[in-house]
């Protein structure tokens, strides 16, 4: 059965094939935007930068190889039209073909994501700067003009239309554009020269379709019927609208959706999972009018109406499914689908065995299937369909996958696509009116069981919408009660929709029922609890432990690892934590998170303090600023500085106060700027303390109305004068004493000197008490 780990798995990464250290480039169409991905064997240092005719990815160091054989695979050409290295300096570079700009990003360590987004760039992108130094704008590619087709003419000789356009010679025409004078292409005999120009404006515009890959000209196909009684003068149709492409083909032939390499995409037919239980495929008279029959004995051969009349105890049993399958219960069913795989001569019977096989299908028995089809082989074209669902069903790897590049088919293709591998939501265009569609024509037992993957993979690309439609319908028939995997999946949705309280709640109530989805609800009860802040228990940890080892070597075993480092991390052991991240490196950001916000000063100095030469980890970079500002906090600045030159954009006011730690109080005002914050103000007075320059300290506290600090400032650099005549009474009083002259003593005698010095004493005295008295402590500002 299908497990939850599906929601961690990795949508955007495609794995390197066998190309040794070469970087694989693969892509995928979206409605908005195509997307490049990059995956590097290891972590890189990454910058993307404009050029003339689009933009470049560039690396230091030595010459990076690019395997590009799949670049094209599942896009077409409309905004990317090529993709090359630079053979001189490694460049990989993207050469647009529409009015578009890239947004890149690095999705994990060594995954670089671009995505080709249409209309002008954000203001001030630094991607559009040339990483030369050239900042002057680059040209955008022209778009195409449409084609717009006229309504028919008329002869005006005769006032009547005018003859069929005889538009077959077009569709023989080669994929070749008229640009080229060496190709000459046929031309179709006129009946009037009133529409010279415009065939010829058609032919031209339909050829550089066709060159682009947007418009398929292929010759018109004979049926046996047309080709008895041929038709001199078939029509055409060009369909558009809509329409992700333009198909040109014969009026009257089928519209055969085909995948991005070519094959045709599955019909509904072959995959209405729903019409394969008995009850719906073989439909008895007599249990639509509630009449009963008796079932054969034990071991009897049964004969097709036989197989069809075991309604009358349908109200005895248990049915699942939708309304189709409630007019015969499940548990009836059984015999009359296992009936008759054998015939005469001991031969399988292709048409019961056909018919067990998918009846098995329908139930959800994947491994059953197969066995059927191992145990009595035969020959049928949808036999690969089977085997394939079958393996999905069982959430198991498919050797031969039918339904790769399905994605984009608008049929139930599409669902299994999905289901089949989840990396094509992040690289592929997805038809979801197909998926929805799909999946909601699914028997209730199976929408349960896959909605919950599908639910979270949808999730994964932050696809909010579709998952929320998915839910419901999952959850729209109450015939069966909700299981836990389904309890999990609303504990997603919950998450995803900004009630974390009650995704917790609901997941703690499923981790304390026994049972098999026990562990995966602990394991995402854990996650979600580390993801947000949350302590996790000793004994939530030692759970984790326990299924951590009983998963060791299997497909889940680097799933709870990744919980198990953030339980020891929110339960306060990092140095457990630091030590299990090898066997989950996934956790490393969240675990770096939970360092930075929560974890005690011992452990960041152990973790966090690094050697000379040594870089903050790549999986570190998001919570870069947390640690920078702790470790500042600590008196190591130049350990902050590290930390916060790997961030994207380095706060000014923390830059600042690592310069001020530093002793540099000149680039710590040039980083402040205009910013007048408490905090930066704070910083501001730290580094005019530094630079001695009580002058601007006054002028700062004279802007901000601090009328006592200012002059108390003015007061440290000693201009009396000033004080004496604009300043506060007491200020007066003080600086008085020191700027008015002393009296003249040449003319007093020893007496009177003696009484002026005391007298003066007795003045400064009282000025100075009167001016500590008025003076207060200056509050300190906030950081």
């Amino acid at each position: 059965m299908i497990r939850c780990f599906a929601a961690f798995v990795i949508l955007l990464i495609l794995p390197l094939q066998a190309y040794g250290q070469a970087a694989q480039v693969t892509s995928g169409d979206h409605p908005d935007f195509t997307r490049i991905v990059v995956q590097y064997p290891t972590a890189v240092d990454w910058t993307v930068g404009r050029t003339p005719d689009g933009y470049e990815l560039r690396l230091p160091g030595p010459l990076t190889q690019y395997e590009l054989t799949k670049a094209f695979d599942l896009i077409q050409k409309n905004r990317l039209a090529a993709i090359w290295t630079d053979p001189d300096t490694g460049a990989l570079h993207l050469k647009l073909a529409c009015a578009c700009y890239v947004i890149p990003f690095e999705y994990r360590p060594g995954t670089v994501v671009i995505d080709i987004r249409n209309g002008p760039p954000p203001n001030k992108s630094q991607f559009e700067l040339a990483l030369d130094g050239d900042t002057s704008p680059q040209p955008l590619p022209a778009m195409a003009e449409p084609v717009v087709t006229p309504m028919p003419a008329m002869d005006p000789a005769v006032g009547e239309p005018l003859p069929d356009y005889d538009w077959t010679t077009l569709a023989l025409l080669p994929k070749l554009s008229t640009a080229d004078p060496a190709v000459s292409m046929p031309q179709p005999t006129p009946s009037s020269r009133d529409l010279d120009p415009l065939r010829q404006s058609l032919i031209e515009q339909l050829s550089r379709g066709a060159s682009a890959g947007i418009v398929d000209m292929a010759k018109p196909k004979q049926t046996p019927e047309t080709a008895a009684e041929p038709n001199p003068n078939p029509s055409v149709e060009v369909r558009t609208a809509d329409q992700e492409q333009l198909i040109l083909r014969q009026k009257g032939d089928l519209d055969q959706p085909m995948t991005a390499n070519g094959n045709t995409c599955l019909r509904d037919e072959q995959l209405d999972i729903a019409a394969w239980s008995i009850a719906a495929s073989e439909p008895s008279a007599d249990a639509a009018k509630g009449k009963a029959t008796a079932a054969p004995e034990h071991g009897a051969a049964a004969s097709p109406g036989e197989n069809q009349a075991y309604s009358g105890e349908a109200a005895a049993h248990t049915s699942i499914g939708g309304p189709l399958e409630k007019e015969l219960a499940i548990s009836m069913q059984f015999a009359p689908a296992m009936a008759n795989l054998i015939g005469e001569f001991d031969r399988p019977e292709p048409e019961a065995i056909k018919r067990a096989v998918r009846f098995q299908l329908f139930l959800g028995f994947g491994a059953e299937a197969r066995g059927l089809l191992r145990a009595l082989p035969f020959e049928d074209e949808d036999i690969p369909i089977w085997q394939s669902i079958a393996r999905i069903t069982d959430e198991e790897a498919d050797p031969d996958p039918v339904f790769s590049g399905m994605e984009a088919c608008d049929t139930a293709a599409a669902l299994w696509a999905v289901l089949a591998d989840p990396k094509v939501l992040g690289v592929g265009q997805v038809q979801k009116a197909a998926i929805l569609r799909a999946f909601s024509a699914l028997p209730t037992h199976l929408r349960q069981h896959f909605g919950p993957t599908l639910v979270d993979r949808f999730l994964a690309m932050e696809d909010f919408g579709t998952a929320t439609v998915l839910r419901d319908a999952v959850t729209r028939s109450g015939e069966i009660e909700a299981g836990p995997k389904v309890q999990m999946m609303q504990a997603a949705i919950e998450k995803a929709s900004g009630s974390p309280g009650a995704s917790v709640a609901r997941l703690e109530s499923v981790a304390a029922e026994s049972g098999p989805s026990n562990a995966d609800a602990m394991a995402a009860l854990v996650l979600q609890r580390a993801e947000l802040g949350q302590e996790v228990s000793f004994a939530q940890v030692q759970a984790i432990e326990e299924y951590a080892k009983e998963r060791e070597g299997s497909l889940e075993h680097e799933k709870f690892n990744r919980a198990l480092t953030l339980a020891y991390a929110a339960s306060g052991d990092f140095d457990s934590a630091f030590t299990n991240l090898a066997n989950g490196p996934d956790a490393a950001s969240t675990l770096w998170k939970l360092l930075a916000n929560a974890g005690p000063d011992s452990a960041l100095l152990n973790y966090a303090v690094l050697e000379d030469g040594v870089d903050p980890p790549r999986s570190a970079r998001g919570s870069a600023g947390l640690v920078a500002n702790r470790l500042l906090r600590l008196g190591l600045a130049d350990q902050a500085e590290r930390w916060l030159a790997v961030t994207n954009e380095p706060p000014a006011l923390l830059s600042a106060r690592i310069s001020v730690a530093q002793g540099a109080p000149e680039q710590a005002l040039i980083l402040l700027g205009d910013l007048m914050t408490p905090a930066a103000i704070q910083v501001r007075l730290d580094a005019l303390k530094q630079l001695g320059d009580e002058t601007a300290i006054a002028r700062l506290f004279a802007d901000l109305g601090m009328d006592q600090e200012r002059w108390n400032a003015i007061g440290r650099t000693e201009n009396w004068a000033s004080l004496a005549a604009d300043g506060p009474d007491v200020w007066k009083a003080a600086a008085g004493t020191l700027s008015e002259p002393a009296a003249d003593a040449t003319a007093m005698g020893e007496l009177a000197k003696g009484k002026a010095l005391i007298d003066e004493s007795v003045t400064t005295r009282d000025a100075i008490t009167a001016l500590l008295d008025s003076v207060k402590s200056p509050a300190t500002l906030s950081q």
